[in-house]
């Protein structure tokens, strides 16, 4: 797969995965929560999965920005 391979090749500290549909067809896994996920793909890249941006996702602004706020936790120091 593509993806896996440039994520291989360049090792971002983190991969945000804007839809969980995106994350669900890359990993092979079913179900998954919103935010960090307890076992990457990669190891050593932390993947974050983040509501889809699409107007078809049926969430309160509010929920979406307390999801995204969570990448605040991954910024170097």
């Amino acid at each position: 797969m593509e993806l896996y391979r440039k994520i291989l090749y360049y090792r971002p500290r983190v991969m945000c995965y804007v839809g969980k549909g995106v994350y669900e067809k890359y990993s092979g896994r079913r179900n998954v929560p919103r935010g960090n996920q307890e076992k990457p793909v990669i190891s050593g890249v932390i993947d974050f999965v983040a509501p889809s941006s699409s107007g078809l996702v049926r969430m309160k602004l509010g929920d979406v920005i307390v999801i995204y706020s969570g990448l605040k936790e991954f910024r170097k120091q």
